[in-house]
């Protein structure tokens, strides 16, 4: 990814208002020491069946345009995510009475507080209407949590998005996706290991997947669709305001042969945090990361980690300091041939992961 500075590897959407940070990352890494997926070569539906409890709320009773309506509004309110939404659904038991309430009884809710309450209370459901016609018209698609096509690689998230937007076609959920990301001061060689990987995987027809950021992931998007192949770019802004600006045509590109995927609004540009976010959907969209070159403390780390934590493989070759980091802590190195790497992936993969 691009930012080659400290991330947190906690998600924001798991803090909900006037819950302390702390508690909500003491729980979230309990969740992951206590799961199959703390490994290498665990399995990320491990991790998810530690949550499936707490977000049970989510998938129940939910359907129909008035609820599309009213779900989309709901998942674009800054600050309630999953969590916190199940446990609005838990005590209100729709999202039609969630609406209604007033903000004394939406505060009655461990984590809602007067600014998240004063956010419900001021959705405007024909604004979200006249987008949803708006996506429509500019060929966006829109993906609720509980939609069947929603890919079911980020429902098994414990900060899934409650929406994403999509532009071009979405793999089928047992495609042959990886992930290929790195730092944006990429090297010569780094340049061209990024463009060799992607050209090879994607002839054999492996989806490469990627967050069309400047150096490494714009190469491996290129180099993927130079080989008449697929690539999927997971963005940090709305699909409306490309980020970085040169990529525009690159991103053209890929809505015709891939797709382009955000859980941003639209209209809104690109934050840090949106970009340290889009990192767990680009692992948890792919079936292990190769991580081309990075920094110690880069944005491409943050990604190596949490698809560490979603089970995921990560390979990395020994190039640069946080690669090396990498490998000394949970990389595998990466094999000679994109053939020996199909060969593993292949052997490892279990179909239940999609």
């Amino acid at each position: 990814m691009s930012q080659d500075e400290p991330h947190p590897l906690t998600p924001s959407p798991l803090r909900g208002e006037g819950e302390p940070l702390d508690q909500l990352q003491h729980d979230f890494f309990n969740l992951v020491a206590d799961s199959p997926s703390n490994s290498v070569t665990g399995d990320e539906n491990g991790f998810s069946s530690a949550l499936s409890t707490q977000h049970s709320a989510l998938f129940q009773g939910l359907g129909g345009e008035s609820d599309r309506t009213a779900a989309l509004a709901l998942a674009l309110t800054p600050r309630l995510g999953p969590i916190l939404l199940s446990r609005l659904l838990q005590h209100f038991h729709s999202i039609e009475a969630i609406l209604a309430a007033d903000p004394a009884q939406l505060r009655r809710v461990s984590g809602i507080g007067s600014q998240l309450s004063a956010a419900i209370k001021s959705i405007n459901l024909k604004r979200t209407a006249a987008l949803i016609k708006r996506c429509a018209a500019d060929g966006i698609g829109i993906l609720l949590w509980f939609d069947v096509e929603f890919p079911a690689c980020f429902r098994r998230l414990p900060d899934l998005p409650l929406a994403i937007f999509v532009r071009g076609t979405l793999p089928a959920s047992d495609a042959r996706t990886i992930a290929i990301v790195g730092t944006r001061q990429a090297t010569p060689d780094g340049l061209q290991l990024a463009q060799t990987w992607s050209q090879e995987l994607a002839r054999r027809g492996w989806i490469v997947v990627s967050g069309l950021a400047r150096g490494i992931d714009s190469k491996a998007h290129r180099s993927a669709l130079d080989a008449s192949g697929c690539s999927v770019a997971v963005l940090g802004s709305g699909l409306n305001q490309v980020y970085p600006p040169e990529n525009l045509a690159l991103s053209a590109w890929l809505t015709h042969k891939g797709a382009l995927i955000s859980e941003v609004h639209p209209d809104n540009g690109v934050t840090r945090g949106s970009l340290v976010l889009r990192n767990r959907l680009i692992t948890a969209f792919s079936r292990a990361v190769i991580v081309i070159e990075c920094g110690a403390n880069s944005g491409a780390m943050d990604a190596a980690r949490r698809g560490h934590a979603q089970g995921k493989p990560i390979y990395a070759p020994p190039n640069s300091a946080g690669n090396q980091l990498l490998l000394d802590s949970f990389a595998r190195p990466l094999p000679a041939t994109a053939d020996e790497l199909i060969v593993e992936l292949e052997r490892d993969h279990d179909p239940a992961d999609g």
